[in-house]
């Protein structure tokens, strides 16, 4: 396959590595060589970037942005980018018609940049009737375009229907109430129409990674997602470890996925209990929560935090873990994993629950179409996990399974997570039976106060991407030579599978609604820019 399209594109696709390759094409060609490229296997769209050249030192193309379309072969795992050069005014055709999932991102291209699409007459995606400017920009001045104003909940004047006939469908769970705007439409019990308004946790985290160095910017990204902030900040220093080819001691990467995959049975428990909270499902609720603050304990014993826990820097991880840890770990798990059977047994039991968690089904096509990733993508029958596919670390040496459910239901998804706790406990006993020895840190890169100081001197931008809890976390990193990256742009699996949502909602049951939200496990600061 891949030798197919080098042979149609020649010396205009380059490769990057084995995994990633790049090629420029132009707007003459645009839709025919992305059409081409998804023949050839590129069925998803993961990303669009976009670079505003402005400030470059040497700007490629002489034009003012470059946008990046990320296209992955998932059966091969390989990832084109196709870049684009546009002018500030200069529209683009869409590219809705061959990937469905494109209409968020070139949204938020609109929001961010001003990036305008052709046969479109997109809102906002973030910033509806809220800001002017474009935020993204390198000559946005906030005191002169941030023109800020209370944000509504609902514009309702140029449809002209009345409110009243919406409902605010919203999660009573802690931490979920105010982070968006979810309001819809029923007609005989059945869901007809959605209303979504992203914004509201908004905290400009690629702006700020543009006014921070890298080892800084952990503390931000862990912030994405407060319930597994580890992966986040494992993912980030694995992408400038990329950047800089930093040779990471075996025992630092051990340490990582130990913690990593702790992390990701943290937030799974997490959305489990959300699930059962809102199906008043008290007793299991609560056996979830306490089974929960075990791993809490775990995390404060090794590193003195429960949430976020910034045990990684650039080069290495700043602890290492003694004996009495390692066996309160084997205890806790033991304990943990009688636990996940006894509830997986009781919910698998409940024909009331599994009645209510019937609806909410994502078939495989639909979950391919619209960017679905990680359990939510793995309940629809596809077998992707970038664990597996494009194995770090020690992960093609460690034995689990990946998960996959039949249909796509919000109760398959349930299981899914219930699978994976027990795979991810499964890698953690294996790492801690086989810890290598050794060092923590790379020879250079050995603290925290020399991980400051990083440069990356190598101009190209850069995509790594990790299996978080929620799925595919990608950073994309543009440098101009400094200590502070020139564009940062997060791919968060959150922002992915909420677009979903928005789209295959519609003809849903209205008491199937709030489960087929809850199981996909949204995160409102994942998607939020």
């Amino acid at each position: 396959m891949t030798q197919n399209i080098l042979f149609k594109f020649g010396k205009r696709i380059k490769k990057i590595n084995d995994q990633n390759y790049k090629v420029e094409i132009s707007q003459n060609n645009f839709l025919k060589d992305l059409n081409t490229f998804k023949e050839k296997g590129f069925i998803s769209l993961t990303d669009i970037n976009c670079l505003d050249q402005l400030n470059l030192s040497k700007i490629e193309n002489q034009s003012r942005f470059k946008l990046s379309y990320l296209l992955t072969n998932l059966d091969l795992t390989i990832r084109l980018r196709a870049d684009i050069y546009i002018e500030k005014d200069e529209e683009i055709p869409t590219v809705d018609s061959l990937w469905e999932n494109a209409k968020w991102f070139e949204r938020e291209l609109l929001d961010l940049f001003g990036i305008r699409f052709s046969d479109r007459k997109y809102k906002r995606l973030f910033n509806e009737g809220f800001l002017k400017g474009h935020p993204l920009r390198k000559d946005f001045d906030q005191s002169k375009e941030g023109s800020f104003s209370e944000k509504l909940e609902r514009n309702d004047k140029d449809s002209g229907e009345n409110v009243d006939l919406w409902e605010k469908v919203s999660s009573n769970y802690p931490g979920q109430k105010g982070t968006f705007n979810l309001l819809a439409k029923f007609s005989n019990d059945m869901t007809t129409s959605i209303e979504l308004d992203l914004g509201y946790t908004h905290r400009g985290v690629e702006k700020l990674c543009e006014k921070n160095n890298y080892n800084q910017i952990i503390h931000l990204v862990e912030r994405l997602n407060f319930n597994s902030s580890a992966l986040n900040s494992i993912g980030w220093c694995k992408a400038i470890e990329e950047m800089l080819e930093v040779n990471l001691p075996d025992k630092a990467k051990a340490l990582r996925m130990i913690i990593g995959e702790l992390a990701r049975v943290f937030d799974h428990l997490n959305n489990i209990a959300q699930m059962l909270f809102e199906m008043n499902l008290n007793d299991y609720h609560c056996l979830i929560i306490s089974s929960r603050e075990l791993i809490s304990y775990l995390f404060e014993k090794y590193i003195g935090k429960r949430i976020h826990l910034s045990f990684v820097f650039i080069g290495g991880v700043r602890q290492d873990v003694d004996d009495q840890w390692i066996t309160d770990c084997f205890n806790i798990l033991s304990t943990l994993m009688d636990r996940v059977n006894s509830l997986s047994k009781g919910l698998c039991r409940n024909s009331v629950f599994r009645g209510k968690m019937k609806g909410g089904k994502i078939s495989k096509k639909d979950a391919l179409a619209w960017g679905g990733t990680g359990p939510s993508l793995r309940a629809s029958g596809v077998n992707y996990d970038l664990r597996k596919n494009d194995p770090y670390y020690f992960y093609q040496d460690v034995n689990f399974e990946i998960p996959l459910g039949p249909e796509g239901t919000a109760f398959d998804r349930l299981l899914v997570r219930i699978e994976e706790i027990r795979q991810s406990m499964k890698i953690v006993m294996q790492l801690l039976e086989n810890l290598p020895g050794g060092k923590i840190a790379d020879d250079l890169y050995n603290s925290v106060d020399m991980a400051q100081r990083v440069i990356l001197k190598n101009k190209e931008e850069h995509y790594s991407a990790s299996e978080v809890a929620n799925g595919e976390l990608g950073f994309s990193v543009y440098s101009d030579g400094k200590n502070i990256p020139y564009r940062v742009k997060i791919k968060s699996p959150s922002f992915c599978n909420m677009q979903i949502f928005s789209e295959l909602a519609i003809n849903e049951k209205k008491d199937f609604l709030l489960p087929f939200l809850t199981s996909l496990n949204i995160v409102a600061s994942e998607i939020d820019r």
